[in-house]
């Protein structure tokens, strides 16, 4: 399975952070024009009314023109060429599939699918309309799937209202059609919120303070974000990890990855201080954080960036523990701790362990995985 030394798991970071804006609770894919900001007083934001329903096309279940007061609605955004959106589609039928009896329809609506050209011959919806119905994943997208249109309405009335530059992205739509939540929809946010609003137990004023408080962080960060960035880019292990602590001290779990990262580019320039940051992290700011814990465990066996004296102990720690935390759920997160067992000597465990990572995957991630499982079956066979 590949992975990227700055941006896995965490799509478009290092562009995020220079353009100012707070980075992604979770991996995210952005169309590579920019969309406008909303103006401030047009934000669409938790406690908002919802926005209409408006496509141009349904491919798939039930055709949903208006929200009906009896229903929760979860509307999410994607596009048949983010690898982010692919990775979430099973795991929103899942969740469809837990709440279909309680009352709520989940509407995935595919948008800007002309950041990437179609196929000769193919038009933007029919793509969309063979990937929903056809495609390797279309037996696990068992929810409604509309197109948007090259210029859809939604794209502007969600996305770009709410300032949501990446996707996927998902909304949740409480019975009196407010919003509930915006974001990624595998955060366990997400999770947690549609659970409270399906229960009744879902506080729409406090949801808009954490919301508020959310965008004090935010701001925040984007004046520390750009500092860490510079320092990054200099090599700074120092500065870097200065600022990567200060971003850690507002929001540990939505800047988890900050830390797996300056750990990864400190390593190369200075073991002893990134070995030194990166226990603090395991045993503090991250010991909750699967994303930096896991960024944390590559950097240490990476083949592809061996080291001298890997900490492979710290490396286990981190991985055992980033598993625990997606409850082995999550194939990119179960690649690194097969690849820490492997450079443990411990071939039988890694090869257990990546083929659940083979079974989990799809697409070029599982050929990635298959191939990883043929390098640790030929190891063992030796």
């Amino acid at each position: 399975m590949k992975h990227s030394r700055l941006t896995r798991n965490a799509a478009g970071l290092l562009a995020i952070l220079v353009a100012g804006a707070a980075l992604p609770a979770a991996v995210m894919a952005q169309p590579s024009d920019a969309k406008p900001a909303a103006a401030a007083n047009e934000v669409l934001a938790v406690g908002s009314k919802a926005p209409a329903i408006k496509v141009n096309k349904w491919v798939k279940g039930e055709a949903i023109d208006k929200f009906d007061p009896s229903t929760v609605y979860v509307v999410e955004f994607w596009a048949t060429w983010c690898g982010p959106c692919k990775q979430s589609i099973p795991h929103l039928t899942e969740l469809a599939n837990e709440y279909k009896d309680k009352g709520v329809k989940f509407i995935g609506v595919s948008v800007w699918e002309d950041n990437v050209k179609a196929k000769s011959g193919q038009t933007y919806l029919e793509r969309v309309d063979e990937f929903a119905n056809k495609g390797p994943l279309s037996s696990k997208m068992l929810y409604n799937v509309a197109y948007d249109g090259e210029h859809g309405e939604m794209a502007k009335t969600w996305m770009e209202a709410s300032n949501s530059g990446g996707i996927p992205t998902a909304f949740i739509v409480d019975k009196t059609q407010h919003i509930a939540y915006i974001g990624h929809p595998m955060n366990p946010k997400f999770a947690e919120t549609l659970e409270k609003v399906t229960s009744g137990k879902f506080d729409m004023k406090a949801a808009q303070e954490e919301a508020k408080k959310a965008a004090e962080v935010q701001e925040k960060a984007e004046q520390i974000g750009p500092q860490w960035q510079s320092a990054m880019q200099s090599g700074n292990v120092d500065e870097a990890i200065k600022y990567a602590d200060q971003l850690l001290d507002l929001d540990a779990e939505q800047f988890g990855q900050i830390g797996g990262y300056t750990f990864q580019m400190a390593l190369g320039k200075d073991q002893p201080k990134a070995y030194a940051f990166a226990n603090k992290l395991v045993g503090g700011a991250l010991k909750d954080n699967a994303e930096g814990l896991n960024a944390i465990a590559w950097a240490i066996v990476d083949p592809s960036h061996p080291i001298e004296k890997p900490d492979v102990a710290l490396a286990a720690k981190a991985a055992d523990h980033a598993v625990e935390l997606t409850k082995g759920k999550e194939p990119a997160i179960l690649d690194t701790q097969a690849r820490v067992y492997f450079v443990k000597g411990d071939v039988t465990k890694a090869i257990e362990i990546q083929q659940k990572v083979v079974e989990l995957s799809t697409d070029k991630a599982k050929t990635e995985a298959e191939k990883t499982l043929a390098e640790y079956k030929a190891k063992a066979a030796k």
